[in-house]
């Protein structure tokens, strides 16, 4: 079997809050109402483990195993880009 690879954009714990402030959520964030797109806790700086994109909206991903689970089947469902 071959592998498939994806790319994988990375941000710094530093630049969080322009990324936030990029995709419209640093407000949701910093009044500590913004929630996980799988459990619905809210996500912290301390927890947060993931930034995506879905149908059009940004949404985050907390750091908790099962999150980070259903994340990876969502990307894995999606369908790849093409260049």
């Amino acid at each position: 079997m071959g592998s498939q690879f994806r790319d994988l954009d990375a941000v710094h714990a530093d630049d969080l809050d322009n990324l936030l402030l990029k995709v419209g959520l640093i407000k949701q964030f910093k009044g500590g109402t913004l929630k996980c797109k799988f459990c619905h806790d809210v996500v912290t700086a301390d927890n947060i483990y993931s930034v995506i994109k879905d149908s059009g909206q940004y949404k985050v991903v907390c750091e908790k195993a099962g999150c980070v689970s259903q994340l990876m089947q969502f990307v894995a469902t999606r369908k790849p880009k093409v260049d």
